[in-house]
């Protein structure tokens, strides 16, 4: 059989043609100016010329999506259109699930409840709808995305607790008014010591403050910046929340006294716990070097022997 030899050639002349025309419209592309190449006529400057009827900002107004400047237009008008129709049920459905919820707890608090106790007289019943209107607010629609002027806790969040105390308050209902840190998002302390209160809590909220400064998060705590291991910083925890429950014999100078005094005990027990160890460390040491000692002696003496 005849043998066929395959050369490049055509190959090479075929890519070196489609070089040269992509060449070719690059360089119409730089001459062109920047004005005419952005698409002038829209989705129609995808067309050849010929196909693409009136031009840009001279063609007749159209409903179909992609004829023109005017095309365009109809169709961002449907988009939001259809972005806004998609909002409007969403909201109506949040708010019949809030509606949902609040006949729900209406129902759970209303003194009309059946009661075990109540049966038995070992209770009465109580009107829980009026003990927790105010926190019922909470699912009311008429307010959105607000703060409550009362207690400072924002509607979407509901409810915030005190950094320093720990005490809860409810959007439009019961708790201390609190405020927000205004560096670190979502750390309140009540308003009425906001001062005293963050400052006594800020060495316990420092990796929330350097998280929220961009720092990243730290994976542990330091010892010495933790409450649970200070008995120091829990003293003063505990002594701010009696304050702010309403215990009048506590104020802020006392709470401020008894911690810098729970500190230096610690501090004095720390020391001598220090002294303590460094002496047994220090005994553990010259008991190890003596039995080392001891050791050399033997092996010394049994290489004696075995001479």
């Amino acid at each position: 059989p005849q043998l066929r030899v395959l050369t490049l050639y055509p190959y090479t002349t075929e890519i070196e043609r489609v070089n040269a025309i992509l060449a070719k419209k690059l360089r119409s592309v730089k001459k062109e100016p920047a004005s005419k190449f952005h698409a002038p006529d829209g989705n129609a400057s995808l067309r050849p010329k010929t196909l693409r009827g009136p031009k840009g900002p001279t063609a007749a107004k159209s409903t179909r999506t992609g004829g023109g400047e005017h095309g365009h237009d109809v169709s961002r008008g449907r988009r939001a259109g259809a972005a806004a129709a998609m909002e409007a049920s969403e909201d109506k459905d949040a708010g019949l699930r809030m509606w949902q919820l609040k006949k729900a707890l209406q129902g759970q608090y209303k003194s009309g409840r059946e009661s075990h106790l109540v049966k038995e007289g070992k209770g009465l019943p109580v009107d829980g709808l009026e003990m927790w209107k105010k926190r019922l607010a909470l699912y009311d629609t008429g307010v959105e995305n607000e703060v409550c002027v009362n207690t400072g806790v924002p509607k979407t969040l509901g409810v915030a607790r005190c950094s320093a105390t720990g005490l809860i308050t409810y959007f439009s209902g019961d708790g201390h008014r609190l405020k927000p840190h205004p560096d670190c998002p979502g750390l309140y302390y009540c308003e009425e010591w906001y001062d005293d209160f963050s400052a006594m809590d800020a060495l316990s909220q420092k990796p929330m403050m350097e998280y929220a400064k961009g720092n990243g998060w730290l994976p542990c705590r330091v010892a010495s910046e933790s409450w649970v291991v200070n008995r120091h910083m829990k003293l003063g925890l505990r002594l701010m929340r009696r304050m702010a429950q309403g215990e009048s014999s506590i104020t802020m100078d006392d709470v401020k006294a008894a911690v810098e005094a729970s500190k230096a005990r610690e501090k004095l027990e720390d020391s001598e716990k220090a002294s303590v160890q460094k002496a047994l460390d220090k005994a553990a040491a010259e008991e190890a070097a003596k039995v080392g000692l001891d050791e050399k002696e033997g092996v010394a003496m049994s290489e004696e022997v075995r001479v």
